[in-house]
This record gives C-alpha cells, sequence and structure tokens, in this order.
C-alpha cells in the first residue's frame, strides 16, 4: 500500500464513478479537478496526522483500490473508502484491509476501529462478522460498528486461515 498522492486523482476517480462500484460509497465529483483538490486537501490532512488514504496495489505494483483511516480520535479510528477493481481473484482488497487495520490499531496505536457499513452491501456486512464487532447503531442508510483490538487480533488468523489468504 502506498499513500494516495495527486497523480492518482484518475484512478481514484475511476473507482469512485464506477455504476457498480458507487453504489457503496458516498457520491464523488465526475471532475479531476475536484478529486486533485480534494487530494491536496487530503495531503494537509494526511501531513498533519489527522488521515490517511492509501492506493492498494497487487504484487507487480498495478493499483487495484483504496482504502482510508479518518476521524482520528485519542482511542480510535473510521475506515472507511474501500472500493477495489472488480475480479479481486488475490484477496488483495482483503489484505488491504487488514493492513490498514493493523496500521490504525498497532502503529497509530488506537484501541478501536470504527465502521459503517450501507445495509445494502451484504458481503462486507458477512465479512466483518467475521471479526465479531459491537454493533453500535444504524441509520437509514448504514450499519455501525466498533471492532476492539483485542477481537480484531483474535479473530484475524482465523479469518485469514479460512479464506486461505496468505500476506
Amino acid at each position: 500500500m502506498c499513500f494516495v498522492r495527486e497523480s492518482d486523482a484518475k484512478f481514484i476517480l475511476d473507482l469512485r464513478t464506477d455504476k457498480k462500484l458507487k453504489r457503496f460509497i458516498s457520491w464523488t465529483s465526475p471532475s479531476v479537478d475536484e478529486q486533485v483538490y480534494w487530494i491536496k486537501k487530503y495531503m494537509e490532512r494526511e501531513k498533519s496526522l489527522k488521515e490517511y488514504y492509501f492506493i492498494f496495489e497487487d504484487a507487480q505494483h498495478v493499483p487495484w483500490g483504496t482504502i482510508r483511516i479518518y476521524n482520528l480520535t485519542q482511542d480510535d479510528f473510521t475506515i472507511g473508502s474501500w472500493v477495489c477493481l472488480p475480479g479481486d481473484n488475490n484477496s488483495i482488497a482483503i489484505k488491504a484491509w487488514l493492513m490498514a487495520i493493523w496500521f490504525g490499531l498497532n502503529d497509530l496505536d488506537k484501541k478501536r476501529c470504527l465502521l459503517d457499513v450501507r445495509k445494502n452491501n451484504y458481503s462486507v456486512l458477512s465479512y466483518i462478522q467475521l471479526f465479531q464487532p459491537e454493533f453500535i447503531r444504524e441509520n437509514d442508510l448504514c450499519k455501525f460498528f466498533s471492532l476492539e483490538k483485542k477481537n480484531f487480533q483474535e479473530n484475524q488468523k482465523k479469518v485469514i486461515n479460512l479464506l486461505k489468504i496468505e500476506l
């Protein structure tokens, strides 16, 4: 994984405006210039250690998707903007999710990861249940969860083995 940079704007825009992929994420302007501007503002937040936005790649360094850590507090962070190209046969998206949460819980020394998942995103809702997050609440659009560091650590190896993932 690597940090998002302005040169990633077109790739991110293509992901975020894809007809199928955009169903589970917030609206994004189709303007490359607006995406570049957003990335510039993000890089300011990154520099002040307030947010981290990653591009994840395959072994040949071909970009496959994005994931973001934001809303950092003393004890927790939110993970989102998890979008991946279709056809991920090597579990690249899951590896990126695991790495991003590891980064937040260990490198940033947080106690929990907060998740908000669109109610109709059944595959992600099923996946995160493997980690036994605590259900917090829901609204018309999303379900909200809290994943404690202990639950992540206890279930990470089980999930890796269950899904036959090589890290």
